[in-house]
Order: structure tokens, then C-alpha cells, then sequence
């Protein structure tokens, strides 16, 4: 007997990523990639002089290329080395939070592409956690207006 096609009998990425939740209140991610590209997604996480620190993130969010969430650095550069380091950490750990958020959301990445457009790279309050808290605060707002 042949062996079975693992095209055939294994649902491709593509298929499960498309399959409803199971979970009550996620979205498939069809509904999401037809209400794309969402514009203007702003988010604010933390408080000033809070030993939790503070984050800011304005981003858009587009149709992919990739079969995973693409995370675009488009955040304008600043003239200082210092500031241009925090900038990068926050648009990293902004992409990290929002990668777990689409995944416990969604069950999967879907193939869409985060713009960052603007951080808070503050030198003393941005740190990885809040703005980390800041990529999952990205994707509620997301589930948000898909709702």
C-alpha cells in the first residue's frame, strides 16, 4: 500500500491558518485579512516615572508576503546612537509581544505585516516587558475593530 500524501491527508499551513477558532471570542484570521490594511493603530502601556515603565507604538497593519507576522522597523532614525538603540529594542519587543498575541488570538501567525511607525524610546522608562505589553496591546486593539 502507498504511503499517504502528506499534501493530501495534512492540512497545509495555509488551511489551518484560515480555520475557525476554537476558542470563543478569536476571530478567524479570514475576517482579519479582509479588513486589511487597518491604519492609525495606537497604543499607550504603562506611566511615566513607574518602575514598569512606559511605551508608545503607532503602527499599521497589512496584508503579508510571509507566512508569519512580519515586523517593519519604519520608525524614523534619530541623531542619537543612544536613542536609536532603545528605538530598536522597543520595535523588537513590540514585535515580540505582538507575535504571542496573534498566536494565542489566532492559533497561529497570520501572514501579515506590522508597520511600526512611531516608539516611546524613552532612555529611562522603555524597557522589553512594557513594550512587549505594548505589541499585545497592538493586537487587542486589532480584535477590537474586528469586532
Amino acid at each position: 500500500m502507498a504511503e499517504p500524501s502528506p499534501a493530501r491527508d495534512t492540512p497545509d499551513e495555509d488551511t489551518r491558518l484560515h480555520a475557525p477558532a476554537e476558542t470563543e471570542g478569536r476571530e478567524p484570521s479570514r475576517a482579519l485579512l479582509a479588513s486589511l490594511p487597518m491604519r492609525g493603530l495606537t497604543v499607550r502601556v504603562g506611566t511615566q516615572t513607574n518602575c514598569a515603565g512606559i511605551a508608545r507604538a503607532d503602527a499599521d497593519l497589512e496584508a503579508g508576503a510571509h507566512p508569519r507576522v512580519e515586523v517593519v522597523d519604519a520608525v524614523p532614525p534619530d541623531p542619537d546612537a543612544d536613542v536609536r538603540e532603545v528605538a530598536a529594542m522597543c520595535v523588537a519587543n513590540i514585535g515580540i509581544g505582538a507575535r504571542a498575541a496573534f498566536r494565542e488570538s489566532f492559533g497561529a501567525e497570520p501572514p501579515v505585516r506590522l508597520v511600526i511607525r512611531r516608539v516611546l524610546p524613552h532612555l529611562v522608562d522603555a524597557n522589553e516587558n512594557v513594550n512587549r505589553r505594548a505589541g499585545r496591546a497592538i493586537v487587542g486593539e486589532v480584535l477590537r475593530r474586528l469586532s
